[in-house]
């Protein structure tokens, strides 16, 4: 009974961790669901190497020494007349490019914030790695339910 009560516990509390840690990329990823758009224009490209993060966040550790190469494109947009640019793809961390492939000058659609228009991505919505918290979420959700009996 104790040990359930236990492995109940740090499943909650490795769930509210993610969630916690990845709160501004949850919020974000759902509001731009409804964030209007304006057309935007690709006005450089790089290829970048970066470190990817581990499930916990751990970083260059043993645990997840991975690095991934991707493209990062700056694009340019104007919201009332106001010129923005950005390198952002969409809320998950890192925001690179590795799906799609742009060339210079394309024109595509940049979701904005309406009340910080310097706030835009070309991927609205949510990715999967924000969400990550949802899984020891489920498996504490699954403990309770057999743990009463259900």
């Amino acid at each position: 009974m104790i040990m359930n009560s236990l492995i109940l516990l740090c499943l909650l509390g490795l769930s509210g961790y993610l969630f916690y840690k990845e709160r501004l990329l949850i919020t974000k990823g759902f509001r731009s669901y409804f964030w209007p758009h304006v057309q935007g224009q690709v006005k450089s490209q790089r290829a970048e190497t970066y470190l990817v993060r581990s499930f916990l966040g751990l970083g260059d550790s043993a645990l997840a020494k991975m690095r991934q190469t991707g493209i990062v494109y700056l694009y340019e947009y104007q919201v009332n007349g106001t010129t923005y640019t950005t390198e952002n793809y969409h809320f998950a961390p890192p925001a690179k490019i590795d799906d799609v492939e742009y060339s210079l000058g394309h024109h595509l659609d940049v979701y904005h914030d309406p009340k910080n228009p310097a706030d835009a991505v070309i991927r609205k919505g949510l990715t999967p790695r924000p969400l990550i918290g949802l899984i020891p979420l489920g498996i504490a959700f699954v403990v309770i339910l057999l743990w009463i009996g259900i």
